[in-house]
């Protein structure tokens, strides 16, 4: 199996999201996108870009007519449960292209993240929607690895 280590997406302009990915190829491929945790400013802040490079990833897998297999919370807390309540509640398959609409998307995703391994105590309709996720996909055949990672990094 081969995987890509710590990613970072740049933006369009070249400039570098405070986000961090990692793409792994296992016949399908598996981008575990990594949780955001403390203020942008804090000392402990991290992948304070969450949501701006979530959307970036997802618009470029649309770019290459990606199909998501799956998501789910790739949480320590998360990965103590059966596998189907990992599982974000969404119509899978999606398959992305022109035709979807990435803001929302993104919005569904981070929606469904929220009441998926989260603490007791949480207020109903509370909870993280920034959680380190896995998500499962396929993409067009002559997409490799390497072009892949350089796809999700660098836009081209």
């Amino acid at each position: 199996m081969r995987a890509s280590g710590p990613l970072h997406p740049n933006r369009e302009d070249g400039s570098p999201l405070d986000a961090t990915f990692e793409v792994s190829e296992v016949p399908v491929f598996d981008l575990v996108f990594h949780h955001k945790a403390g203020g942008r400013d804090s000392p402990r802040s991290v992948n304070a870009d969450y949501h701006d490079a979530l959307e970036i990833l997802l618009d470029r897998l649309a770019s290459v007519r990606a199909t998501l297999l799956g998501i789910s919370v790739d949480s320590a807390v998360a990965r103590d449960l059966e596998p189907a309540k990992r599982q974000l509640d969404l119509d899978f398959p999606l398959r992305l292209g022109s035709h979807t609409d990435v803001p929302e998307l993104r919005l569904d995703i981070t929606r469904a993240e929220k009441p998926v391994a989260r603490r007791s105590g949480t207020k109903a309709g509370g909870g993280n929607d920034q959680k380190r996720i896995r998500i499962t996909l396929t993409v067009e055949a002559s997409k490799s690895f390497d072009s892949l990672v350089e796809l999700l990094s660098d836009g081209t």
